[in-house]
C-alpha cells in the first residue's frame, strides 16, 4: 500500500491541516504551488488597513526580526491603501474574510475604484483618524454614505454619531452591527438602550459608565468591556449583565468614602466562561466559569469554592487562605507568582501530613504537584530574594509528572533549589533568570520546538538537543563557548555573551540554520576559517566591535552589521549577488568617497541600504574631510535608501536613477541642495527631476534649505501621486533630540482637504553611534 501524501487527503482535510500551522510555516509552503493556495487563505483571512498618514515613521528602519511566530493565532496582515490596492491587482482580495480600516475613507475609496471587490468580506470600520477634524455638513453626507455602502460592516469603533437629528436615522445600520466600539460614556447609553441592536453581540466602551446603566445594556451581548463606576447613591441591589455574557472584561472603581464590602452578583450569568477584571473580591461568581484574570491578589480559596470547573487562572498573587486547599483539578492553564508556587508546596505537605501551615518545608517535600491536566504553566517571581525552600518543581514520577504540560516559562525565580527534571512533553520552553537549572536535562526534551534561556549564567552551552527543535533564542548568558547539535533548527538568537574572538573551537552553528544573530556579543574577530551555515538567508553582526566583515553565505538575502567598527582596517568587499536588505549604519566607511569600495551594483535584488552615520571615527564625524556620495554607486533596484548623518559636502547624481525608490533619508547632508539644483530654487517646478513618480516618504534637514527653497519642495511634493509624508529636522540629528515637523498631506477632498498641511511636533531619540 502506497504512502499517503498530503495532496492525497480531500481540500477540507487540508485546509483544516493548514489551520493549525503557525505563519512561519506558511510564508515557506506557499512557496510550493500545489499547496499555496491553502497557505494564502489562512495568511491573508485578515487584513488591517491602516491610516499611512497617521503611522509615518520617524526613520527608515532596515533593521530585521528574528523572533517566529510560533502561535497559530493570526495577526492580521498589516496593509496601507496602497498595498491593499496590490494584494486586489495581485488576485488575492478573495482570501480575504475579515478586514479593518482604521480610516472609513479608506474603505470609499477602494469602493470607487473596485466596486463590490470586498463583498464577500466582513468589514469592521474605525473613525478614530477623523474624529478631531470632522465638522459640518461635508461629514454627513460622508457618514451616509459610509453607512449605504453595499458591504456586510459588521463592527465599528471609536463611533459617537448616534444622534438622528444630525446623522439621520441610522437604525437599520444599528441592526445590522455585531460589534461597536464607543468613545462616550453616559448620553451615549441613552442612544443604546433606544436602539434595539438586534445583532449586537460585542461592547466596548473606552470611557467609564456608571453603574446604573448597567442594567439597560442590549440583553443579546456575548462579549462586553467596559470599566464601571459606583457613585454614593448609586447601589443597586443586582447588576443585571446581559444573561447572554460569554466574556466579561471590567475596571470596577469605587468611589472613596463608599462602602467597599459590597459584592456585584455574578451568579446569573449561567453562560459566563471567561472573566478579566482588576480584583475578584468585588464579585460573586458563577459557577461555570472556566478562565479567570486578575491583576490584584486571590483569594483561592473563595475562587475554588465558587468556581469549582476553572480551566484558566492568571493572577499575579496567591492570598493565603486560612486553609491550605488544592488548585481546581480541571485547571489547563494557570499563571502566578512565586509566592504561589511556594503556597502550592505547603499545600502539598499539608496534604501528606507532613506540615502545617505555620512550619517550613522539610526534605520529604519533593516536587509541587500541579493539576495534572496543566497544558501551559507561567511562573513570574520575584526580584526580592526570600530563604530558599527545600523543595524542587517537577518530577518525573507517575504521581507527580505533567504529561500534558507543553508550554513552560519561569521567571526570576530564585525560592527552590532544583527545578527538578523538566516535563517530557514540552514544545515550548522559557527560562529567564532562574535558580537550579540543569541544562543537561534539555537533552531529555524530545518535543521541544522552541526554546529562550536569558540570563541564567553557564559558561559553556555544549548540548545535543531534540531533532524537533525550529527556533532557540539564548540572550545574555554569558556563554563562553556554545556548540549544538539540533538536526531541524532554523533560527537562532544568541545575543549578549562573551565571544571575543570566534572560531571553531568556540562557536559551532547547526548547518540547518537559516536565521542568526550574532548581535551584541563583543565579536572582535571572526577567524577567517569559520564558515558560516550555507544556508542562511538572514543575518545580523550588529553591535559588536568587528573590524572586518566576514564571508558571507551566498543565498544570504537580509544581512545587518550595523553599529561596528568596519572600514577601520581594509577589505575587498563581497555581498551575495541575492542580498535584499543592507544596513551597515554607524561604521566608519571613511574616505572622500566611503561607499564606493562596497562593491554594490552586482547586488541587483537590493532593496533596502542604511548607510547612516557611516564614517565616523571615534565617536566624531570627520567634518574636516569632503566626503562625496555616489548614487550611482548603488544598484537601481532600491526602494528605501538612508545617507542620513554622513556629512556629504557633494551628492553625485539624482534620485529618479533609482525608479523604484519610496523612501530617502538625506538628513544632515547639506549637499542635498545642491542635488536639487536650480529647480528647488524657482518658483514653479516639476518634482520628476527631483524625485522618481514612486517616492512616498522623505526626510530632510530644513537648515539647508532657505524658507522659498523649502516652500517650493513642499509645493512640488504634492504634486506626486504617492507622496504620503514629509520628515523635516530643525537642526542636525546628531545633537541630542531635535524637534521634527512631519507634513501629512490628505487624499480626501471633502474631510481633510487635499493641500492642506497637517503639522505636528514631535521629539525624537536618536542612535547612540559609538
Amino acid at each position: 500500500m502506497s504512502k499517503l501524501l498530503l495532496l492525497d487527503f480531500p481540500p477540507e482535510i487540508i485546509s483544516l491541516v493548514f489551520k493549525s500551522l503557525p505563519n512561519h510555516l506558511l510564508n515557506v509552503l506557499q512557496s510550493i504551488s500545489q499547496l499555496r493556495p491553502y497557505a494564502l487563505q489562512e495568511l491573508y483571512k485578515s487584513v488591517n488597513v491602516h491610516n499611512s498618514l497617521k503611522r509615518a515613521p520617524l526613520e527608515i528602519s532596515v533593521s530585521e526580526s528574528f523572533e517566529l511566530d510560533h502561535e497559530v493565532f493570526r495577526c492580521p496582515i498589516s496593509a496601507t491603501l496602497d498595498k491593499l490596492i496590490d494584494i486586489i491587482n495581485e488576485d488575492l482580495v478573495w482570501y480575504i474574510k475579515q478586514i479593518s480600516f482604521d480610516d472609513p475613507r479608506d474603505l470609499r475609496a477602494i469602493h470607487n475604484l473596485y466596486p463590490g471587490v470586498l463583498s464577500n468580506a466582513k468589514i469592521t470600520i474605525s473613525f478614530e483618524s477623523i474624529d478631531m477634524y470632522t465638522r459640518g455638513h461635508a461629514f454627513t453626507g460622508f457618514y451616509q454614505e459610509i453607512m449605504n455602502l453595499p458591504y456586510d460592516i459588521m463592527a465599528i469603533e471609536s463611533f459617537r454619531y448616534f444622534n438622528p437629528l444630525v446623522y439621520g436615522d441610522n437604525s437599520g445600520w444599528f441592526n445590522r452591527l455585531k460589534s461597536i466600539v464607543i468613545n462616550e460614556s453616559a448620553d451615549v447609553m441613552k442612544a443604546i438602550t433606544q436602539s434595539k441592536f438586534k445583532s449586537l453581540t460585542t461592547l466596548k466602551f473606552n470611557q467609564p459608565i456608571d453603574i446604573r446603566f448597567i442594567n439597560c445594556l442590549p440583553q443579546n451581548i456575548q462579549y462586553l468591556t467596559c470599566v464601571v463606576c459606583r457613585s454614593e447613591g448609586h447601589i443597586p441591589d443586582k447588576l443585571t449583565f446581559p444573561k447572554s455574557l460569554i466574556s466579561l472584561q471590567i475596571r470596577y472603581v469605587v468611589v472613596s468614602g463608599i462602602d467597599e464590602e459590597y459584592m456585584v452578583d455574578l451568579t446569573h450569568l449561567e453562560n459566563l466562561q471567561s472573566l478579566k477584571c482588576d480584583s475578584a473580591k468585588y464579585f460573586i461568581l458563577p459557577r461555570n466559569l472556566r478562565s479567570l484574570k486578575t491583576f490584584l491578589p486571590l483569594n483561592i480559596e473563595k475562587v475554588i469554592e465558587q468556581c469549582p470547573m476553572l480551566e484558566v487562572l492568571n493572577c499575579s498573587e496567591l492570598d493565603v487562605p486560612r486553609n491550605l486547599c488544592e488548585l481546581p483539578s480541571g485547571l489547563k492553564e494557570l499563571k502566578f507568582n512565586s509566592r504561589g508556587l511556594d503556597y502550592l508546596a505547603k499545600s502539598n505537605l499539608l496534604h501528606d501530613g507532613l506540615a502545617t501551615k505555620k512550619q517550613k518545608i522539610n526534605e520529604h517535600a519533593k516536587a509541587v504537584k500541579f493539576p495534572k491536566r496543566l497544558k501551559k504553566l507561567i511562573v513570574e517571581g520575584n526580584s526580592h530574594y526570600y530563604e530558599t525552600l527545600n523543595y524542587q518543581i517537577f518530577s518525573n514520577s507517575l504521581e507527580d509528572c505533567l504529561m500534558y504540560l507543553t508550554e513552560l516559562e519561569i521567571r526570576w525565580y530564585f525560592n527552590c533549589k532544583s527545578l527538578g527534571p523538566l516535563p517530557r512533553s514540552l514544545k515550548k520552553l522559557s527560562i529567564v533568570n532562574c535558580k537550579g537549572v540543569n541544562f543537561h536535562d534539555l537533552e531529555n526534551l524530545s518535543n521541544l520546538h522552541y526554546l529562550s534561556i536569558q540570563g541564567t549564567h553557564h559558561d559553556h552551552f555544549e548540548f545535543i538537543l531534540s531533532p524537533t527543535l525550529y527556533q532557540m533564542e539564548l540572550k545574555d548568558n554569558k556563554f563562553k563557548s556554545f556548540k549544538v547539535t539540533a538536526e531541524s533548527l532554523h533560527c537562532l538568537i544568541l545575543k549578549g555573551n562573551s565571544f571575543r574572538e570566534f572560531d571553531n573551537t568556540v562557536i559551532q552553528i547547526p548547518e540547518s540554520t537559516k536565521e542568526l544573530d550574532l548581535s551584541y556579543n563583543e565579536i572582535e574577530l571572526i577567524d577567517s576559517s569559520f564558515i558560516f551555515p550555507r544556508q542562511l538567508t538572514k543575518f545580523s553582526l550588529s553591535n559588536n566591535k568587528l573590524e572586518v566583515i566576514p564571508e558571507l553565505p551566498p543565498m544570504l538575502e537580509r544581512f545587518s552589521c550595523a553599529m561596528n567598527h568596519i572600514g577601520r582596517r581594509e577589505q575587498i568587499f563581497d555581498f551575495p549577488t541575492c542580498l535584499q536588505s543592507l544596513d551597515l549604519h554607524c561604521n566608519e566607511l571613511n574616505g572622500n568617497t566611503p561607499f564606493s569600495g562596497l562593491n554594490l551594483l552586482k547586488c541587483h535584488y537590493l532593496r533596502k541600504l542604511d548607510l547612516s552615520n557611516a564614517n565616523i571615527r571615534g565617536g566624531y564625524h570627520l567634518d574636516q574631510l569632503p566626503t562625496v556620495v555616489e548614487l550611482y554607486s548603488f544598484p537601481k533596484s532600491l526602494t528605501s535608501l538612508s545617507i542620513r548623518g554622513c556629512n556629504a559636502t557633494s551628492i553625485v547624481g539624482t534620485l529618479p536613477y533609482f525608479p523604484q525608490l519610496e523612501e530617502v533619508d538625506l538628513r544632515d547632508n547639506e549637499a542635498v541642495v545642491e542635488m536639487f539644483g536650480e529647480a528647488v530654487t524657482e518658483e514653479y517646478w516639476l518634482p520628476d527631476c527631483c524625485f522618481p513618480d514612486t517616492i512616498k516618504r522623505i526626510w530632510i534637514t530644513k537648515n539647508h534649505f532657505d524658507s522659498r527653497e523649502f516652500e517650493n519642495l513642499e509645493k512640488s511634493l504634492q504634486l506626486i501621486p504617492c507622496f504620503e509624508s514629509l520628515v523635516a529636522t530643525d537642526q542636525n540629528i546628531n545633537f541630542g533630540n531635535s524637534a521634527q515637523k512631519l507634513l501629512n498631506l490628505s487624499k480626501d477632498s471633502e474631510i481633510n482637504m487635499r493641500g492642506i498641511e497637517y503639522w505636528r511636533t514631535v521629539t525624537v531619540t536618536h542612535r547612540n553611534c559609538i
